[in-house]
């Protein structure tokens, strides 16, 4: 990616998996990792994130998701929030269908396969880096904020750069 290397994020309670995901993902950016979801606020006072790998279980013996959740509707509410990917292995339709409707730009469940992980970053970066037109901004400004709209709009943006068909 040109100019300035993306700031990626990596939240996991688990040491070796965000070691793993930092050395796959040093290529794409400069990577951080945090394993509290405690230190998020503090380390996005002091610093940004372009994308954020999100594990959804923290509490030894939960895998629900709730954790993950929480910490996700956290990064929506912020003025610039961050790409999201979600990820976690007790993974599940109705918890991969509620982190997309919450913003997740992609759900990976561990273990997770490089290439398949490695794309999923890039496809969310390019995202990101792509200008934004006017027109899409006056539109947003016209649709408002409402939280349907929303995910319309992030439906848009994670459709819109692929190949892929898309019906109502």
């Amino acid at each position: 990616m040109p100019g300035t290397p993306a700031q990626i994020l990596i939240l996991d309670d688990d040491a070796d998996v965000a070691y793993a995901a930092k050395l796959l993902l040093r290529r794409a950016g400069q990577v951080t990792t945090l394993a509290d979801p405690a230190q998020v606020s503090r380390y996005l006072q002091q610093n940004t994130s372009d994308l954020v790998l999100l594990d959804f279980n923290f509490t030894p013996g939960r895998a629900d998701g709730a954790e993950g959740l929480k910490v996700l509707d956290q990064l929506q509410a912020l003025p610039k929030p961050p790409a999201v990917i979600a990820m976690t292995a007790y993974a599940d339709v109705p918890l991969a269908v509620a982190a997309m409707k919450r913003g997740a730009c992609d759900f990976i469940t561990k273990p997770w396969d490089n290439t398949r992980l490695a794309a999923a970053v890039d496809a969310a970066l390019a995202r990101r880096a792509a200008p934004a037109p006017a027109a899409l901004a006056a539109t947003a400004a016209l649709l408002g904020s409402a939280i349907a709209m929303r995910e319309l709009r992030n439906a848009k943006a994670s459709v819109g750069p692929t190949a892929a068909h898309v019906k109502e």
